[in-house]
């Protein structure tokens, strides 16, 4: 029993470490979300430093409701709709765009809410997921260059705004 405890205990462990990320010089584990002042205390100063200011995007989770023409007053057109937060960002029948349709037997838009939509148009014949880049506005990047030794490659931190978001590590 206890050498199931223990072992479970590793692989938990192991999957702890995987969201951190080991400094290169001082071998210091740090994680994302770590501001400019952690990652230097933890890692040292870097080699390099790149400053630049651009857009930022972040991922958000988009669900695709798709109608086949048995749920629809048409014959042939698939009706896709994709909403995020509840909200529709794309409506295509038979793969053109559309803003309003009627072929649900009322109309809806993409300015109708996606509960809505199920009470007029029913469960969909089918979903997926999937995710799209959405503009966060702009901000301050730096992407600190780490070069451990001549053997190893540069290992690059990201930050966004003072915060660290990604690792080429």
């Amino acid at each position: 029993m206890q050498k199931l405890v223990y072992i479970i205990l590793l692989c938990f462990a192991g999957s702890l470490s995987y969201a951190s990320v080991l400094c290169p010089k001082t071998f210091n584990y740090i994680d994302l979300g770590m501001t400019i002042a952690q990652v230097k205390q933890a890692c040292g100063p870097p080699n390099k430093i790149t400053k630049s200011e651009r857009q930022i995007f972040a991922e958000e989770p988009v669900t695709i409701a798709v109608y086949h023409s048995s749920n629809l007053s048409v014959s042939n057109p698939t009706l896709t709709i994709e909403y995020a937060r509840n909200k529709i960002i794309s409506m295509k029948l038979g793969g053109a765009e559309i803003s309003s349709t009627t072929v649900c037997g009322e109309r809806i838009s993409t300015a109708t809410d996606y509960g809505t939509i199920l009470i007029v148009c029913g469960e969909p014949s089918f979903m997926d997921h999937a995710t799209r880049k959405v503009l966060q506005g702009s901000g301050k990047v730096q992407v600190w260059t780490y070069i451990p030794n001549e053997f190893q490659a540069a290992i690059t931190f990201e930050f966004v705004n003072g915060v660290l978001t990604k690792t080429n590590n």
